[in-house]
């Protein structure tokens, strides 16, 4: 008999499901999904569709900006202003490859004041693209991120940009300037590898410069690293594909390290390598056009494969590794600081001739002036024979600086 009720009682409430309709407010509100990372949709305009997620700190990230093919597009569409907020929503990331879809259409960009991170190949391929307003608040740059963006000749780092990633303007052919920031901490492998680059300057910020970092930026002409830098990594500024002429090089007092091919294939004609560096690589300057080298350090650890293919006159200082190296090897020719008689030996002579030169009793060739010259002012003074005698007499062990 309770069999026979408990089966009357399932079929009832089976016939109730049949006859009353299931809808929304059938289901309590607190139950109903809302996955912050399920992408969604919003139209910017008639021909730019933004797709978005809201992640987990109630922020939006842009995954991607899709715009219709073969129609002609508005001003505001291809010189694109994102919006700052999508559905009451900061925007604060553009995701990777988010226009990679639009690559043919969008000619600038203005990303919102709140993106902090711009992803993974976010611009990459877009090869009509030639402006970018990055806002103050961004802080990283993801890799490839303008990867072969080779119109792209407008953009400003901002102060707070602390990551540049690897290739991340890598092949941009028509960017010919770019100030890096103080605030940099890192910049990529190949991060402006065949780049249009004519000077760099890079902070002191930053301790290494990676591998290819600016590597085949054949218009490079000049090159300051600040006080800081301490390594130069393997193909820093290599040429592989066509090599930079540079005018102008300056190497920091804190650097220590330069790494094997930092150099190859540039060319320059002049180089003073600090007392602060330690070591030189394998080839890294084999440049045939470097005229002479200053090696500060006279216990520099390097070797003629350091300047391959290159007749260089190495100046140096008496007993160092300069002098040791330049000995072994017919295409290096050794001058010593300090030989301003060009002896070939540093001693009290020196100073007698350095000081007839200060009185106007004789002249110094140019080339004796380059190993007097202290203070690289152009001209000896009393001050450098004063330096020269300490040297001389032991009190100094250094020179040049």
């Amino acid at each position: 008999m309770k069999m026979k009720k408990m089966t009357a009682v399932i079929a009832s409430l089976c016939m109730m499901g049949a006859v009353v309709p299931f809808t929304e407010t059938a289901l309590p509100e607190q139950n109903v999904l809302t996955a912050s990372a399920e992408e969604q949709t919003y139209q910017f305009s008639d021909n730019v569709t933004i797709n978005y997620t809201v992640e987990a700190d109630d922020t939006v990230t842009i995954t991607s900006v899709l715009m219709s093919m073969w129609v002609n597009l508005a001003e505001n569409e291809t010189h694109l202003e994102l919006p700052k907020n999508i559905s009451g929503h900061r925007v604060t990331k553009i995701g990777d490859s988010a226009f990679v879809p639009s690559q043919h259409t969008v000619i600038s960009v203005t990303l919102p004041s709140g993106v902090t991170n711009i992803g993974k190949a976010a611009f990459r391929g877009c090869d009509t693209l030639e402006t970018v307003v990055l806002p103050d608040n961004l802080t990283e740059i993801g890799d490839e991120a303008f990867l072969n963006d080779s119109k792209l000749t407008d953009i400003t780092l901002p102060a707070n940009l602390q990551t540049i990633g690897e290739s991340a303007f890598k092949s941009c052919t028509s960017l010919t300037s770019v100030e890096l920031p103080q605030s940099l901490q890192s910049i990529g492998a190949s991060a402006f590898d065949k780049c249009g680059l004519t000077s760099v300057t890079v902070p002191g910020s930053i301790k290494r410069i990676e591998e290819l970092a600016f590597g085949d930026c054949k218009d490079l002409k000049s090159v300051v690293l600040e006080e800081g830098v301490e390594v130069i990594t393997t193909s820093a500024f290599k040429g592989i594909l066509s090599a930079a002429t540079f005018d102008f090089v300056s190497l920091p007092e804190t650097l220590t390290t330069i790494e094997p091919n930092a150099f190859s294939t540039v060319t320059m004609e002049s180089l003073v390598i600090p007392k602060s560096v330690t070591t030189v690589g394998f080839q890294a300057f084999s440049s045939s056009t470097l005229k002479e080298v200053y090696i500060l350090n006279p216990e520099c650890d390097f070797s003629s494969t350091s300047f391959p293919n290159c007749t260089t006159t190495i100046y140096g200082y008496k007993g160092s590794t300069a002098e040791e190296v330049a000995s072994q090897n017919s295409r290096l020719n050794f001058v010593a600081f300090g030989d301003a008689d060009s002896s070939g030996k540093v001693d009290i002579l020196d100073v007698i001739t350095m000081n007839k030169a200060i009185l106007g009793k004789e002249s110094l060739s140019e080339e004796q002036l380059k190993v007097v010259d202290f203070n690289r002012n152009g001209k000896p003074e009393s001050s450098e024979t004063l330096s020269l005698m300490k040297y001389i007499v032991g009190i100094d062990s250094f020179l040049m600086e």
